[in-house]
């Protein structure tokens, strides 16, 4: 994704937060937050989630993971979970995206 921000998000194996489970993992998962993007009345922002040669795309607002290679069902389940949750921050970010500073390596 050329046009997004990095989020890494290190989480150990079968942890909790909160009381919600959270993403068992044993690597680092990157986590890229597209721009804004606005296509046929609807505004929402891709969200691409990397673990070494593991990814998967969801979108917000929507929670939902379209495409993935490399994650377990179970895995995918929490992703969108995680989605769900933190649909707000992840808009958030979105929003401070400005594909031309980055384009320009600003």
């Amino acid at each position: 994704m050329e046009d997004g921000k990095v989020i890494v998000k290190r989480e150990t194996a079968a942890s909790e937060n909160d009381g919600n489970k959270v993403i068992d993992v044993e690597q680092d998962v990157k986590i890229l937050v597209s721009g804004v993007i606005r296509r046929d009345e609807r505004t929402f922002a891709r969200v691409i989630f990397m673990r070494g040669m593991d990814w998967a795309e969801g979108m917000v607002p929507d929670g939902t993971i379209g495409e993935s290679e490399g994650f377990t069902q179970e895995e995918i389940t929490q992703l969108e979970d995680y989605l769900a949750r933190e649909k707000d921050m992840l808009i958030s970010q979105a929003k401070d995206v400005n594909p031309l500073r980055n384009m320009l390596g600003m």
